[in-house]
C-alpha cells in the first residue's frame, strides 16, 4: 500500500492561506478526517494532495516520489477521490458511470473485460444499487448519486481514498452502511481513507486521525450570515457551504410565504446549520412563513419542525407531530437501521446503534 506524504505544505485561495508548514504523512490503513468552518478551505486541501491544483509551497509524496511528476494513471492507481458535487454533463447508464473508475487500469485503446465488469457489479451491490445499473444517472436521486460516486471510487480501487464529505445527501440508514464499507476498505485491505466531514460524532466513530483547519476566513470572525464580505466574489469561487448559504439569502430575498427547502444544511459546518435553522425557524415565529424541508438529520428536524412527514416508499407514509410518528416502530420502518434514544436537555436525541 501507498503512503501519502506532505511536507512543509502551503495552501492558498488568493491571498487566504488554507494551511502553513503542514506535515502530514498518511500511512497504511489510517483513517483521517479533516474538519474545520465552511471557507477554511477543506475542499482546496483534498484537491492539493490528490494532484488536482498546484500547492503554493512545500512539496507532497507519493511513496517518496514527487505527486506532481507522476502521470496521471499511476496517480490514479494509488490515489482516489470523491468530489463534493458530482456534474453529469452527458447521459450515462449508473454501470457505464461506475465502470469509469477501471479507467486508470486500462492500456490505450483497451475496453473493459468480464473482471472489470464484475469489480464494477460488486461495487454497486456493496452500496444497494444492484438493482439499478440501468438507470440513467439523471434520473438518481441525490442519494443515490453520492452512493454512484462511492461505488465508483471502489472499483477504481486505489491504495488511498480521499472523499469530501462522503455522507452528503444520504440518510442515516446509508451514512452507516457507506462508513461501513469505507471503514472495512481500511481495516481488511489496509487502505487508507482521508475525509473531509461535518458530522463530529460520526467522525469520532469511524476515523482514527484528525486535522483541524482554523483558517483565516474562521478568524475573520464574520457576521451574522458569514457573507457580507463576499458580495463581490464569483459563485463559483466560493466553497459548497458557501454556495448553499448564498442560495438560502436568494430565497430570503425572493421573501415568499411558503419556503420549500432540499437538505438546506448540506456542506454546512455544525456552526452554520444551527445559524441557518435559526433563522428559518426566524421565519415562521415571527412573520409566520410556513416552511418544509427535507433533512436527513433527525435531531436537527425534531429540534426546528413541528411536523412530520415519513415516506416509507412504495407509497406508503404517515405525518402528524413528534409524538405522534417519531416512534421507535416507525423509525425502525423509515431507515431499516437499528437506532436507540437517549434523553437530551431539549427531548429525546436519536442515534444510530
Amino acid at each position: 500500500m501507498s503512503i501519502l506524504e506532505a511536507r512543509a505544505l502551503t495552501v492558498s485561495i488568493g491571498d487566504t492561506r488554507v494551511c502553513q508548514g503542514l506535515d502530514l504523512r498518511i500511512e497504511e490503513g489510517e483513517r483521517w478526517c479533516i474538519l474545520g468552518r465552511n471557507g477554511t478551505g477543506k475542499t482546496t486541501l483534498l484537491h492539493t494532495l490528490a494532484g488536482l491544483r498546484q500547492a503554493t509551497g512545500g512539496s507532497i509524496e507519493l511513496d517518496g516520489k514527487p505527486l506532481a511528476g507522476l502521470p496521471a494513471k499511476t496517480r490514479s492507481r494509488h490515489i482516489g477521490i470523491l468530489l463534493q458535487d458530482h456534474h453529469d454533463n452527458f447521459p450515462a447508464r449508473v454501470l457505464e458511470t461506475v465502470l469509469a473508475g477501471r479507467h486508470p487500469w486500462l492500456g490505450n485503446f483497451q475496453w473493459e473485460d468480464a473482471n472489470d465488469y464484475r469489480i464494477a457489479r460488486a461495487a454497486l451491490k456493496s452500496v444497494g444499487l444492484e438493482d439499478m445499473e440501468a438507470r440513467n444517472v439523471a434520473t438518481l436521486s441525490g442519494g443515490e448519486r453520492r452512493r454512484t460516486g462511492i461505488a465508483t471510487l471502489l472499483t477504481q480501487d486505489p491504495d488511498i481514498l480521499l472523499l469530501d464529505e462522503p455522507t452528503s445527501h444520504l440518510d442515516i440508514h446509508y451514512q452507516i452502511h457507506a462508513l461501513d464499507i469505507l471503514r472495512e476498505q481500511s481495516t481488511d485491505t489496509g487502505k487508507s481513507l482521508l475525509l473531509v466531514m461535518h458530522d463530529l460524532n460520526l467522525a469520532l466513530r469511524y476515523c482514527n486521525r484528525f486535522l483541524l483547519l482554523f483558517g483565516e476566513i474562521a478568524r475573520a470572525a464574520l457576521k451574522s450570515v458569514g457573507l457580507e464580505d463576499m458580495e463581490a466574489r464569483n459563485v463559483a469561487a466560493l466553497s459548497g457551504g458557501e454556495r448553499r448559504r448564498t442560495g438560502i439569502a436568494t430565497l430570503l430575498t425572493q421573501d415568499p410565504e411558503i419556503l420549500l427547502l432540499d437538505e438546506p444544511t448540506s456542506h454546512l459546518d455544525i456552526h452554520y446549520q444551527i445559524h441557518a435553522l435559526d433563522i428559518l425557524r426566524e421565519q415562521s415565529t415571527g412573520t409566520g412563513k410556513s416552511l418544509l424541508l427535507v433533512m436527513h438529520d433527525l435531531n436537527l428536524a425534531l429540534r426546528y419542525c413541528n411536523r412530520f412527514l415519513l415516506l416509507f416508499g412504495d407509497g406508503q407514509h404517515t405525518l402528524g407531530n413528534a409524538e405522534q410518528v417519531i416512534t421507535q416502530a416507525s423509525l425502525d420502518r423509515l431507515y431499516q437501521y437499528p437506532l436507540h434514544s437517549l434523553q437530551g436537555p431539549d427531548g429525546p436525541v436519536w442515534l444510530p446503534q
